[in-house]
């Protein structure tokens, strides 16, 4: 009997059949994890490439006379925050939606953005290695001349 399973073990041993499968079995979740995250991650920079081009165009409203005062561009900016967050289900109080601080001061306008980062991915591509990454915020800043108001 000894022998019997000794030989059965030999030839198993000696046999490549499936090799590739289990190399696949390995690897294919890596590389699916890979590939999500990187699809999570380059979501969160379009938004905020979105998000910096919106702060953009509220900086030369706001240098031309559009809004009437700075909490009109910060309540327009938090706005269109929560409107492109990635994460509308959780609510302001877990979270936060962000922040906008507009500065008229010394002839610019200064806009400063803070975003929590899950606002800004998704949890499909958020596994849990990247968690202390994504726990943190993104701060966005722009500085545009003001121009002369009719």
């Amino acid at each position: 009997m000894v022998r019997w399973t000794k030989n059965k073990i030999q030839r198993f041993t000696r046999r490549d059949v499936g090799g590739m499968t289990i190399e696949f079995v390995i690897l294919f979740p890596v590389l699916m994890i890979i590939i999500v995250s990187f699809l999570g991650f380059s979501m969160a920079f379009v938004r905020q490439s979105m998000i910096l081009n919106h702060v953009n165009q509220v900086a030369r409203a706001y240098s031309v006379g559009f809004f009437a005062d700075t909490q009109a561009a910060e309540q327009e900016i938090v706005q269109y925050i929560q409107d492109i967050s990635s994460m509308k289900d959780v609510p302001e109080s877990q979270l936060g939606y962000g922040s906008a601080d507009v500065e008229d001061r010394l002839g610019y306008v200064t806009i400063r953005v803070q975003i929590p980062m899950l606002r800004l991915i998704s949890y499909v591509g958020m596994p849990s290695v990247w968690r202390s990454f994504v726990g943190s915020n993104t701060n966005l800043a722009f500085r545009y001349p003001i121009e002369e108001r009719a």
